[in-house]
């Protein structure tokens, strides 16, 4: 602003022009500052830009509560596109933002005591940093999302798309609870996905056991809405697989008892006759006390 005046010196010989020239240097360092930020939010026509601000750049803006730790938080919620420089149109709007990534944030203390209990993020926070999935979330689902988040580790949630990502899960998981008739065969949701919210005890042979159990909860998701809440379903998909092995198992072994007391080509039949109880449990229809000597026979 100096170099740029008069040559003469006219223009800096005062005090109050020299105030002058420094207020109209910062009011378009942080103009410049607030454009960075809108640049790279980027808008309807065109996607986020290359170059990120830089924490000065929100520095100049007055940004409180932002430093080097959660600056990529503050980037990610810029590069989506339910961010955009129309809705940063001021820096109270940043403010905004770095407020509510900041709410989410401080709910993920993993197994740490909650230093904000009874504050939770809200459908307004995800929304605000662009997790619009996060943000769609009925208020169970909400209540779910946020005690998931409050037993991760802020390097879990650290990101919109890690966010998206658990609020996915938790949207697959409302779908199929809502569900008055559980269809077949269920919708698949990954291992690993449920894994991320920190469900426990699920493989591959009881997952299937588990979402039926969830679609079997109340239509309106509160059955589903905190993670203790899933885990008991764990442990009863657990129990309830168990039981449908020992069935198979039981089964098996009558079908085999039966087999034996009818012999084949090679090998004579049986001395041990199978029981109405044996065909039962095998699975055979149609026989009862009346017919169950000629069926033996």
């Amino acid at each position: 602003q100096i170099a740029a005046s008069a040559d003469d010196g006219s223009a800096v010989d005062t005090l109050s022009e020299l105030q002058a020239l420094v207020t109209q240097a910062a009011s378009e360092a942080i103009a410049a500052a607030l454009i960075r930020v809108q640049a790279y939010a980027g808008n309807a026509s065109q996607a986020f830009g290359d170059t990120p601000p830089l924490l000065n750049d929100y520095l100049l803006l007055g940004i409180t509560g932002l430093d080097a730790d959660n600056l990529l938080s503050v980037q990610s919620a810029l590069e989506t596109t339910a961010v955009q420089s129309a809705s940063l149109a001021s820096a109270s709007d940043v403010q905004v933002l770095v407020n509510a990534f900041n709410r989410i944030l401080a709910e993920a203390n993993g197994s740490a005591t909650d230093d904000t209990p009874g504050q939770h993020a809200t459908v307004a926070n995800y929304n605000a940093i662009g997790a619009t999935t996060a943000g769609g979330l009925n208020t169970p689902g909400l209540a779910l999302l946020n005690d998931v988040v409050a037993n991760l580790s802020i390097a879990e949630v650290n990101t919109v798309p890690k966010v998206e990502a658990l609020a996915a899960t938790v949207s697959h998981l409302q779908a199929l609870a809502h569900l008055a008739v559980p269809p077949t065969p269920l919708p698949n949701i990954e291992l690993s996905a449920l894994g991320a919210l920190g469900i426990t005890g699920l493989n591959a042979d009881n997952l299937p056991v588990f979402l039926a159990l969830v679609a079997s909860t109340a239509d309106d998701t509160t059955g589903i809405d905190t993670l203790e809440k899933l885990q008991s379903l764990v442990t009863q998909a657990q129990q309830d697989h168990a039981q449908i092995l020992l069935a198979q198992q039981r089964q098996q072994a009558a079908i085999a008892l039966i087999q034996a007391y009818a012999g084949d080509e090679t090998t004579a039949a049986g001395s041990a006759p199978p029981t109405l109880a044996d065909f039962v449990t095998a699975g055979v229809t149609g026989v009862t006390v009346n017919n169950l000597a000629a069926i033996q026979s």
